[in-house]
């Protein structure tokens, strides 16, 4: 059976026409697509002393190679798979448990103070004009930054001003006792001039002091009174044995505690107000955490887990954050840290769970972000030029040389995983690394097996 290849081309502008009479095969190509890029219609013929042939047979077909010359059919191999694949999930940024500290009140009391922001430090946190003149301070609110031991609130508190008193009452009362003891012992060894009961009551009053200075002393610091601060009211006690006039400097600071902050961060909650009374030891009078990183929660579905998983046991993953509404070039470099051992039956994803750097604050808690994670290439991709691929709406075929150097040329259909703009990345079901697929003519060779 003879085969006519008539080939219109309206996208490249271009017309081949193939006749074959006799034992004279022509080939009559007129547009620069197959020639040479000389910018003019050629005219190529190819004769033959022999009858050239276009067969098929089934999905195979024999192309003379007179034909394979004049139409410019070129092959290469295909490779493997070299480009990472990227995985695109949806997330939500969330805040950084191990960085979020609460401040309760140790005891109860009243607010006599709140901690202010300086006026130099307002242009930061109020994010306004940064030629605003910021003279005066202003309570903190929700949303300052603070820094480590920053003072929030100040608390005043009966309940510790009456420790601190029996602490100090008990530590005055101890050296009185501690030197009436001492007298009484000089007495009785010297001159025998008291009786022995004398001193043995002393010496049980002292214990007794001892024992009530150490239970006082044992719940300032149950309170999480530090070491200066007893230090201080041991200092106090002393001040107050010299003073004849038994007057007590500092008792007005007894029951002033001072709320400050434990760690750098921004306010995300604030319980207090001027005035007000705190009764349960339990609230929490500040929440402050640190976001400048921040927990990205991500929905992946379960048949990218083991990828993931493997790259996990590897090492960090990496990722790019971005947020919904920000352009696309725009990313926020993280790193995935943990798979969660749920999937949800209904969606079929499993939570993923990672990191994002935050160090210019831009992005927010509770933002919607799309991640992106770049994966290895599949065991089973294969990569082929652009070229080699043949898309008629319904299938996706490649034409491969089975042998080098032969003249046939066998008609694939193929699955595509991902494309880009110079490679297209095939199932490796029905192709091979090191085929040779055709990147030139293939669209001809499709045309003729469709005639």
């Amino acid at each position: 059976m003879r085969l006519h290849l008539r080939t219109g081309r309206l996208l490249w502008s271009a017309v081949i026409g193939v006749a074959v009479v006799g034992t004279t095969l022509a080939v009559v190509l007129l547009g620069p697509l197959y020639g040479p890029a000389s910018g003019s219609n050629q005219t190529v013929a190819v004769q033959s002393q022999s009858e050239a042939k276009l067969s098929q047979k089934g999905n195979v077909l024999c192309v003379p190679a007179e034909v394979i010359k004049a139409l410019d059919i070129k092959t290469t191999a295909a490779k493997v798979a070299s480009r990472p694949r990227t995985l695109s999930a949806q997330g939500v940024l969330a805040l950084d448990n191990d960085t979020l500290t609460r401040i309760p009140p140790r005891f109860p009391g009243e607010i006599v103070a709140v901690g202010t922001l300086k006026g130099g430090e307002r242009k930061v946190a109020d994010n306004n004009d940064q030629d605003r003149d910021y003279a005066e301070d202003r309570p903190l609110r929700f949303g300052d930054r603070v820094k480590k031991g920053q003072l929030l609130a100040v608390l005043w508190s009966k309940d510790l001003g009456e420790k601190k008193s029996e602490f100090v009452d008990a530590v005055c009362k101890l050296k009185f006792d501690r030197e009436l003891r001492d007298r009484l012992k000089k007495a009785y060894e010297t001159n025998g001039s008291i009786p022995e009961q004398y001193l043995t009551d002393a010496e049980k009053t002292v214990r007794s002091d001892e024992f009530a200075v150490g239970k006082a002393e044992n719940t300032l610091r149950a309170w999480r009174l530090t070491d200066a601060d007893v230090k201080a009211l041991r200092s106090e006690a002393e001040s107050i044995q010299a003073d004849s006039n038994n007057d007590r400097h500092g008792f007005e600071h007894w029951a002033r505690v001072e709320i400050r902050a434990s760690q750098d961060g921004v306010i995300i909650e604030k319980n207090v107000s001027l005035g007000s009374l705190v009764n349960d030891i339990s609230t929490d009078l500040f929440k402050i955490a640190e976001t400048k990183k921040l927990v990205v929660w991500v929905s992946v579905y379960e048949d990218d887990l083991p990828v993931l998983s493997d790259m996990l046991k590897k090492g960090s993953l990496g990722w790019t954050v971005r947020p919904a509404g920000q352009p696309k070039e725009k990313g926020y470099v993280g790193r995935l840290e943990q798979i969660g051992e749920m999937i949800d039956p209904t969606q079929h994803t499993a939570l993923v769970m990672g990191y994002v750097d935050n160090g210019n604050l831009e992005l927010k808690v509770s933002q919607s972000v799309s991640v992106l994670i770049q994966l290895p290439p599949s065991d089973d991709e294969i990569e082929i030029p652009t070229a080699a691929l043949v898309e008629d709406g319904r299938d996706s075929i490649v034409f491969v040389r089975p042998e080098p150097g032969q003249t046939n040329f066998e008609r694939r259909k193929v699955t595509v995983s991902r494309r880009y703009h110079d490679v297209v990345y095939l199932r490796a079901a029905s192709l091979r690394v090191g085929d040779e697929v055709v990147i030139s003519g293939a669209l001809l060779l499709n045309d003729a097996m469709n005639e």
